[in-house]
């Protein structure tokens, strides 16, 4: 089938109790720089894929190792009897999926969670605001369920009550409202002429929040922000033009 997504398990997990972190680029990159930065910074590996004929026919080079564009990384923990053993998935892609593999990748995604018997599903997306660099930006949340519409108010998070999620991770909230399912959307004020690191720092740092026994450090990333901020606000007073009478003008052009 044409739109058929081949999910390939390359290393099996238990993952009764684990939080799927899902991250496909809509607005600007915050979503996908946030699962980037918890792959590395938890040095996940990767233990599937996803693939379709409909798929950018592009592959992605991680550690040498080719892969589809979406990948889904984990780690099996070795917990003690009393600790509390949460586990991550990450599933993510740099790279968008044509619009009308959407609900099926969205589908694919739910299935192999019911599977697995997974505890959350947590989507991360971003929010076009105008935002300047050095605004802070705001995180809004949006959960199917009472157990994921708990974890915005434990953590603070500003309800989403009237607005619009696009891709996977709309299709993910109306999908998971209907069926049942833990799904929780996250989304980062950013704009999308900006890398957006400091809402993808915001989004880890809610995550390290919500599975502190992972002890996942958004500090790095906030302080990558800061400096990219910098960069960015140099750039844009190099990129003002000169007053008139501070403007030097080419000998020999007037007289």
């Amino acid at each position: 089938m044409e739109k058929e997504i081949i999910f390939r398990e390359i290393e099996p997990l238990d993952c009764s109790r684990s939080m799927v972190i899902v991250s496909f680029p809509t607005t600007g990159l915050v979503g996908t720089l946030a699962a980037g930065y918890m792959v590395r910074s938890l040095k996940l590996k990767r233990v599937g894929t996803f693939s379709s004929e409909r798929f950018v026919p592009t592959a992605v080079i991680l550690d040498g190792i080719p892969s589809p564009p979406v990948r889904m990384f984990g780690i099996k923990r070795d917990c003690a009897p009393d600790e509390l053993c949460n586990e991550i998935i990450v599933i993510m892609s740099e790279l968008p999926i044509p619009l009308d593999m959407v609900k099926p990748m969205s589908e694919a995604i739910l299935n192999w969670c019911k599977d697995k018997n997974t505890n959350m599903i947590v989507a991360l997306e971003g929010a076009n605001v105008p935002l300047l660099p050095d605004q802070e930006p705001k995180v809004y949340g949006v959960g199917t369920t009472d157990k994921a519409k708990d974890l915005i108010k434990k953590h603070d998070i500003e309800p989403l009550n009237e607005g619009m999620v696009g891709g996977v991770s709309g299709t993910l909230l109306y999908e998971g409202e209907a069926s049942g399912k833990n799904v929780l959307c996250l989304m980062a004020e950013a704009n999308i002429q900006l890398p957006g690191a400091m809402g993808a720092a915001k989004l880890v740092e809610i995550i390290s929040r919500m599975l502190p026994e992972l002890k996942i450090d958004p500090k790095p990333l906030f302080e990558e922000a800061k400096e990219m901020e910098e960069q960015i606000k140099t750039a844009l007073k190099a990129a003002q033009p000169l007053p008139p009478e501070d403007r030097e003008v080419p000998p020999g052009i007037y007289g």
